[in-house]
């Protein structure tokens, strides 16, 4: 029999990928619902710094001789700082804070540094020329300010931390480790130290399981309890289309922040009747970076992925493995169990990268794993504990001859931000 075979064009890094599935076999390509932006991007900014939820406003908050933070998520979010900033400045003058008494932090948690270009593009050329922006030093004992507590031992960016105001600007989309970006994450992992990123990272991975598109669950209540105990003000969260604004959120770190969900649910959700036997996945818009962020594909495909199924990860990852945590590369070929009986055996020195490969090889238990990218190859995918394939074709030939039934296939061309919801 001769099935017509559909070409579908998935993101990959600057350019695409054309794969092609048989029409009996494909179950749907799942992108995000079409959702139309904010008509006047500015206008939308200010409407919601006018209208706080939960929180004074901006304006009321701010007083004359008192100190400025702001922490902005990091280059691998394209969360647009260049125009949230601006806003908060203006009436940060306004109010009679001295611009040198004002710094922007990039909450980098424990991603690789921004270089001097990023930080301009991200905040934008002005801000970046009138305004102290610095990176923070998750690794550095200096820039850090510690407090104990019952939960975990916070290490907080000593700059953030010891301004009077504090406030964060985030994107809120589906995120693999805490359900949902945005909010408190913005302190913990995004200002915190690296003990504490550590002790996030494997409470996670081995305690929450997978929590996509949840709201409510254990690591968030860490990530609202850390950010309370810091102080955090405010944040100033968004929810985009791509990289055009659709709607903006200010007050209450929690508050507006579940007001943000609610919105991006919107945006990133979609249905599906029933689990395909095999998802091809990307790590799109985040594909640009490191394999650090494959377990944004991974996390989606494995809720449309039925148990005993295969997942293909599709994406360049050009930095490799991670930059910043080379250590992850050396741990990712050993299951969970030995990974945990390491850290007990003292044989970890970077725990933030042993919870981030417990979280990602916990879904090798139960399904099988394919990685097509240039940034890695196939026998480095090996290495890691994957298997490797040069095409997607040459993954779903392999996958049909070793899962039984293999007859549906789902295809997210948009898999690092994507969620899935099953049944109606």
């Amino acid at each position: 029999m001769v099935y017509d075979m559909p070409t579908i064009k998935i993101p990959y890094g600057d350019t695409f990928v054309e794969i092609h599935i048989e029409e009996e076999r494909l179950a749907s390509v799942f992108y995000p619902p079409e959702i139309t932006p904010a008509a006047n991007e500015i206008l939308e900014i200010e409407s919601a710094l006018k209208n706080p939820i939960g929180a004074l406003k901006v304006i009321d908050l701010m007083k004359k001789g008192k100190s400025l933070a702001i922490a902005v998520d990091d280059t691998t979010r394209p969360t647009p700082c260049s125009k949230l900033l601006p806003p908060l400045l203006s009436r940060a003058e306004r109010a009679g804070i001295r611009r040198h008494d004002i710094k922007i932090i990039a909450a980098l948690g424990t991603h690789r540094k921004m270089t001097e270009e990023e930080l301009r593009e991200k905040c934008g050329p002005e801000t970046f020329e009138d305004y102290q922006v610095i990176n923070h030093a998750y690794e550095d004992p200096d820039e850090l300010k510690f407090f104990q507590t019952r939960r975990i031992p916070i290490w907080i960016n000593r700059h953030f931390l010891e301004a009077d105001l504090r406030i964060g600007i985030g994107e809120v989309v589906p995120h693999c480790n805490s359900g949902w970006s945005g909010g408190s994450k913005i302190v913990l992992p995004g200002v915190s130290g690296e003990e504490t990123v550590a002790q996030m990272h494997i409470y996670g991975a081995n305690k929450v399981g997978s929590i996509l598109g949840k709201a409510e669950n254990p690591l968030r209540a860490l990530m609202d309890f850390c950010a309370q105990r810091v102080g955090l003000h405010c944040v100033l969260n968004v929810v985009l289309k791509g990289r055009s604004l659709v709607k903006a959120f200010y007050g209450d770190p929690i508050k507006a922040h579940r007001e943000g969900v609610e919105k991006a649910k919107e945006v990133y959700g979609f249905h599906l009747p029933y689990k395909a036997d095999i998802t091809v996945s990307t790590a799109y818009p985040f594909d640009k970076y490191d394999f650090w962020q494959a377990d944004r594909a991974i996390a989606s495909a494995d809720l449309t992925t039925r148990e005993g199924g295969g997942i293909i990860v599709v994406s360049p990852f050009p930095e490799g493995i991670s930059p910043t945590h080379p250590e992850y590369g050396e741990l990712l070929p050993h299951s969970p169990k030995e990974i945990n009986e390491m850290i007990q055996r003292g044989e970890v020195e970077d725990l933030v990268a042993a919870g981030a490969a417990i979280h990602l090889t916990t879904f090798r238990l139960k399904k099988k794993i394919c990685i097509v990218s240039d940034g890695i190859g196939c026998r480095e995918a090996e290495r890691l504990g994957f298997v490797g394939f040069k095409t997607v074709g040459e993954a779903l030939e392999t996958l049909f001859k070793e899962i039984r039934p293999s007859q549906k296939i789902a295809v997210l061309p948009h898999g690092g931000i994507a969620l899935p919801l099953i049944g109606n």
